[in-house]
């Protein structure tokens, strides 16, 4: 089995597990990383959006593994969070 092409990667691991932040510092730090990655995909960006909304971890959660869906079906974003 070969290894993944990734397209882009983004790191998050100064962010994800820091918790120097609160979550909403968290959430929006990712939200604009997410942002000012190279890609006009609607699908993306929708994600995005709303994950720029998530107002606790559990609805954030769920549109993290969203994005993590996305990301693993052909878009070959590779998210480092540890």
């Amino acid at each position: 089995m070969s290894n993944p092409a990734w397209a882009c990667r983004l790191d998050l691991s100064d962010v994800f597990h820091n918790d120097g932040y609160t979550f909403e510092e968290k959430r929006d730090i990712i939200v604009q990383r997410l942002k000012a990655l190279p890609s006009n995909d609607v699908q993306l960006r929708a994600i995005v959006a709303r994950l720029s909304k998530a107002f606790d971890t559990d609805s954030f959660d769920t549109q993290w593994n969203t994005l993590y869906d996305w990301a693993d079906s052909g878009k070959r974003l590779w998210i480092r969070t540890i």
